[in-house]
C-alpha cells in the first residue's frame, strides 16, 4: 500500500522481476492505494514501482519497493570441518550438491520428494564435522512461507564420529492435502541444543551464526494409489523383490542391493 503525497487520486503501478525496466503501456490508472499481487513466483526477487497519475501526459515519477518472495534466508558463515556431506530420503542418496562455503544455506527445493499422508518416512543425514551437531526439521505444512515451532517435525543430535550419519524419521499427518511443501533442515554444533533439550520452546529456522549449516527440498504429497498386489518382477537383467518393512532387494549380474523405505504399488 502507499500514502498520496498530495491531492493524488489516481495511480498506476507495476511488478517486474528484479532489475527490469517497468513499462507503462495500457497500464490502467485506479483510485485504490494498495495492491493485491496474487502471480507471484517463489523464491524470486520483484520491484514495485507506483505513480501519481494526472492525465496521459502527466505522470509522476514512479517511487520504488524491492522485495523477496519466499521463505527467510539463512546465511551461517562458518560451519565445522565438511559439513552435510550427503543426504539420503529413505535409504536412497540424492544427487545434491551441499555448501562448502559462506553462507552455508542450500535452497534445493527443486529436489521433490514423494511421500503419503499419514506414513513415516526418513532422512538420512551425513555430517563430517568430528562434533555432534543438533538437527532440527520444519515442514511448512500451511504453505504460509514460515517455518513455525508447530511445524518442527523432527528434533535430534548426531554423534561426534567423522564421519556419521543421523536417522531422522519424521510423520507425514494423516489428512494431509495432497501438494508440494517445503522442508527446511537446519543443523549447528551448538545453536539448537537448548531447543532439543527441551529447555527451550522457541527454534530459529534462519540463524546467521557460527557453526551451523541449512538445507531446503520439497516433500510432494501424492495419492496412495491402488496397489498392484506384484511381491516381485523378473526382467532380463535383473529381479527386484519386496521384503517387509518396505525393504527392496534388487538382485542384477550376480550383485545383490538392498533399499530400505521404497514402496511398491
Amino acid at each position: 500500500s502507499w500514502t498520496a503525497g498530495g491531492e493524488e487520486t489516481l495511480f498506476q503501478y507495476v511488478c517486474v522481476l528484479s532489475g527490469e525496466t517497468p513499462n507503462w503501456t495500457g497500464v490502467e490508472a485506479v483510485a485504490a492505494t494498495e495492491a493485491i499481487l496474487d502471480t507471484l513466483n517463489i523464491d524470486t526477487d520483484y520491484d514495485f514501482y507506483v505513480r501519481a497519475y494526472c492525465s496521459e501526459a502527466e505522470q509522476s515519477d514512479a517511487r520504488l519497493i524491492s522485495f523477496h518472495v519466499g521463505y527467510c534466508v539463512p546465511a551461517p558463515t562458518s560451519v565445522d570441518a565438511q559439513g552435510i556431506t550427503a543426504i539420503a530420503f529413505n535409504g536412497v542418496e540424492m544427487d545434491v550438491a551441499h555448501p562448502t562455503s559462506a553462507p552455508y544455506y542450500a535452497n534445493n527445493a527443486h529436489i521433490e520428494l514423494d511421500v503419503h499422508a499419514d506414513e513415516a518416512d526418513s532422512l538420512q543425514i551425513t555430517f563430517a564435522t568430528g562434533y555432534t551437531y543438533g538437527t532440527v526439521i520444519w515442514v511448512d505444512w500451511n504453505n504460509n512461507l514460515t517455518f513455525e515451532a508447530s511445524e518442527v517435525v523432527y528434533k535430534g543430535t548426531s554423534d561426534n564420529t567423522k564421519p556419521t550419519t543421523l536417522n531422522c524419521v519424521f510423520q507425514i499427518p494423516a489428512g494431509t492435502a495432497e501438494g508440494l511443501y517445503r522442508l527446511r533442515i537446519g543443523a549447528a554444533d551448538s545453536f539448537f541444543d537448548s531447543y532439543i533439550s527441551g529447555s527451550a520452546t522457541e527454534v530459529d529456522p534462519c540463524a546467521n551464526g557460527t557453526y551451523m549449516i541449512y538445507e531446503d527440498y520439497s516433500i510432494k504429497v501424492v495419492s496412495t494409489g491402488p496397489g498392484t498386489g506384484i511381491d516381485a518382477i523378473e526382467s532380463k537383467n535383473a529381479a527386484i523383490k519386496r521384503l517387509e518393512n518396505d525393504q527392496v532387494v534388487i538382485i542384477r549380474d550376480g550383485k545383490k542391493y538392498t533399499i530400505m523405505g521404497v514402496k511398491i504399488q
